[in-house]
């Protein structure tokens, strides 16, 4: 293939006159993308650290070769993945650090297949979940991924007044304002004394 032939692939409908699909694809809602991929997928088994579930691959995720497209493989390895998150009692699932998968075979528009996600690890700050893709029928394995996620933990903030500081730190000689105590990412706390002269 030529490289003109391979920009062409690449900006297919990247000029409005050029596509067809341009005036639907640019009026497509945002954030459209996680509902187009995960549409048809059914939740068969959920409980913490596990989730199982099954679709039957639609026309709209297909490939060229008219099979499930690595891409939406990919783009199930990060949903799925990170529902999993949400069984430990998260309140958000984090972002993607990492994501990997290694394609075993293929899966047909129509043909039912399960999708099952394990974490090997949900911490304080990484998760490292597994997602196996199988042929419901036959059980064979059309694609394994794992999917690292860094879990961003909020700070926890605590302002305590100057006279409850001095019970708590008398080593300070200098008036202390505010004492602030975050909790930073692997749980410990650490302090943060903003220090003020009561004059100004």
């Amino acid at each position: 293939m030529d490289l003109e032939t391979v920009k062409k692939y690449l900006e297919k409908g990247a000029g409005e006159g050029e596509d067809k699909n341009a005036s639907t694809i640019n009026g497509m809602p945002s954030r459209f993308f996680e509902n187009f991929i995960i549409h048809g997928l059914h939740v068969d088994q959920i409980e913490k650290g596990r989730v199982l579930c099954s679709m039957k691959v639609p026309p709209r995720l297909l490939n060229a070769g008219n099979f499930l497209h690595g891409g939406a493989t990919a783009s199930l390895v990060d949903l799925v993945g990170s529902a999993v998150v949400y069984t430990y009692g998260a309140s958000s699932s984090g972002v993607s650090v990492e994501i990997s998968i290694t394609y075993l075979d293929a899966a047909y528009v129509g043909e039912e297949i399960e999708i099952e996600a394990k974490a090997l690890r949900v911490g304080k700050t990484v998760a490292v979940i597994t997602v196996e893709f199988r042929k419901k029928k036959t059980g064979k394995i059309i694609a394994q991924g794992r999917h690292t996620k860094y879990l961003a933990i909020q700070s926890i903030r605590f302002h305590i007044g100057f006279t409850s500081i001095a019970k708590i730190i008398p080593l300070y000689e200098t008036p202390l304002h505010i004492l602030k105590l975050d909790a930073d990412l692997e749980g410990i706390l650490s302090l943060k004394v903003n220090c003020r002269d009561p004059k100004s």
